[in-house]
């Protein structure tokens, strides 16, 4: 009997413990909670304020500094080489065939020489010069000829060059007279044949001119000073002239 009053009592007292640790834990829940909550309030309060602070500040808009430029972001293009260009452009160019006319004259044909409208002869047994143009007589000149009959010599040549104050040059001494000098024996002009190469035999002035009309020259064809000018303004390099004896007036 005793012993169920124990365990009655123990069981009593265990009831009435546990009541107040229920009730301790209850308090103390009910307190973390109303901390909780409190905190919670603090909380939402605190970021309604710095939300109110971040509205009320005035919004800033960047501004580009007058000296300062801004600097465009460029986005890198690759261009293709010039080696790749001409890869993948280049196109085989055909070849452009230029077609001359052909020419009317045959290759069997030439062209016939147009003769020159001048032609001189000279006669050494007169010791005359004759000046046709286009096979007309136009005018006689008196001459001097080599003092020997072989000196001048003979046949069809052409004047090859027409010079201005020559030079002469001494066969026997060597001594060279200038152009335009008065004791040069060639004169002022020279009309050179192409025997001889234009430079041994040729028709030029004199200074001599009485020697005019005889054997005087050492090869060469003497002309008056006043003659041989007209000659030389007349007749082009390229003029044919014959050399010979005749007994009547040549013909060309």
């Amino acid at each position: 009997m005793k012993f169920k009053i124990f365990v009655f009592v123990i069981f009593i007292t265990s009831l009435i413990f546990v009541s107040a640790c229920s009730k301790d834990k209850n308090k103390i829940k009910e307190d973390d909670s109303e901390e909780i909550v409190i905190k919670s309030d603090k909380v939402i309060s605190e970021l309604e304020n710095e939300k109110d602070e971040i509205t009320e500040e005035p919004t800033l808009t960047p501004t580009a500094s007058p000296t300062q430029e801004t600097t465009p972001t460029l986005t890198p293009t690759i261009k293709p080489t010039l080696k790749t260009v001409i890869v993948k452009t280049a196109k085989p160019v055909p070849q452009q065939i230029i077609s001359t006319p052909k020419s009317t004259i045959e290759p069997t044909q030439k062209p016939t020489p147009k003769p020159a409208p001048y032609y001189i002869i000279i006669n050494k047994s007169t010791n005359q010069l004759y000046l046709y143009n286009n096979n007309v007589l136009s005018c006689t000149y008196s001459i001097a000829t080599g003092r020997e009959a072989s000196l001048t010599p003979e046949g069809t040549f052409t004047i090859v060059n027409k010079i201005k104050n020559p030079s002469w040059k001494d066969p026997n001494t060597s001594k060279i007279i200038p152009g335009g000098d008065p004791t040069n024996p060639l004169g002022n002009y020279w009309l050179g044949l192409s025997v001889g190469g234009g430079s041994i035999y040729g028709i030029h002035g004199t200074n001599n001119e009485s020697s005019i009309g005889t054997y005087a020259s050492g090869g060469c064809i003497r002309m008056n000073n006043s003659q041989i000018i007209q000659l030389f303004n007349i007749v082009p390099t390229g003029t044919t002239v014959r050399i010979g004896r005749y007994q009547s007036v040549p013909k060309p």
